[in-house]
Formats: structure tokens, sequence, C-alpha cells
């Protein structure tokens, strides 16, 4: 699982076109969970336009333009297919979110995601609009999360938090 990384285009290629959003609140969409208030990664990767200027009908067309599958070359000269799934979508420029890659014929999976689902609203405790937005939103984001983890990397996960049961413990050291 890859949050808000820029690793997106070291993977795939046609990611290396970003806007800088600082601080951004948009709206996502994943599975059932529709109009997530979810705070955005700084860049927001899309896929490079194969003209050379954007088009007016950039918006709708963003993610359609992203392939099914896509082979790179490591660095041995090794070429390898990739899967792409778009699990999730940024509602206001339907840019991917989410992403799927799996390489085909094994089962490496990575999710990209370019929301920070791993930020609880008090870490924006400066601004009041949005830390409102995301508490509102905050059980969908975890449960997004979870969902996540659990169908897409086969991990198991609860956001049912268990009381915490400190035990002992020794340091061993100089310090």
């Amino acid at each position: 699982l890859v949050l808000c990384s820029d690793f997106l285009g070291s993977i795939l290629p046609m990611f290396h076109t970003a806007e800088v959003r600082p601080n951004e609140l948009v709206q996502c969409s994943y599975k059932s969970w529709k109009h997530v208030p979810l705070m955005h990664h700084v860049f927001c990767y899309q896929p490079t336009p194969m003209a050379p200027q954007f088009s007016h009908d950039e918006h709708s067309s963003s993610l359609r333009a992203i392939p099914e599958s896509v082979e790179i070359k490591d660095l041995q000269g090794q070429t390898h297919k990739l899967k792409i799934d778009i699990l999730g979508a940024e509602e206001t420029w339907q840019t991917p979110s989410l992403l799927l890659v799996s390489l085909i014929n094994s089962t490496s999976k990575i999710v990209f995601s370019q929301v920070h689902l791993e930020m609880a609203p008090s870490q924006y405790e400066s601004d009041d609009k949005k830390r409102q937005a995301l508490e509102k939103s905050d059980r969908a984001r975890l449960e997004i999360l979870c969902d996540v983890l659990g169908s897409h990397l086969g991990l198991q996960c609860s956001i049912k938090q268990s009381p915490i049961t400190f035990t002992n413990a020794y340091f061993l050291g100089n310090h």
C-alpha cells in the first residue's frame, strides 16, 4: 500500500504529469462509498495527455486515458506487464484517487492512494472547516482503508479499537 507517494510515476510512467494541490479537500468515491471528503496528496498525478495541449474535455476523459495494462522494463531490461484497475476517483477532476496495479502472472500487487487514508481529522486542527468535514467522514475513511487492505491486499483489519494492554518490557543497552 503506497499512500500519497511520488512513487506512482516510477511504476507507471504515464503518471508523470502532476498538479500542485496543497491541502486540498476533495470528494472521492470508492465502491459503495460516495462523495467522501478526504485530503488529497500535495501532488495530483494524472495520466500524461497524448496531445501536446490539454483538451477542453480533459476532466471527463482523464479516467478513460488510463490503459488497462502497460508494459515496463526493469533495470535489467526485462519487460513486465502490469494490469491497472481504477478503484476510486476524485469526483471534481475525475482523476484516479485509488489505483490497483498487479503484476500479470504473479500475486504481486500495489495499491496507490492519492488521498490521505492514514491521517485522522485531528491532523488538521488549524483549519476548522476541513477538520469538521473530515470528522464527519472519518468512519468512511477508516472503512475504505480497511476494505482496501482486506479486498485487495488480503490483510485482515478491523475498525473496532480493542483495549490496549501494556506488559512489562526491559531495555537492554548502553543508553
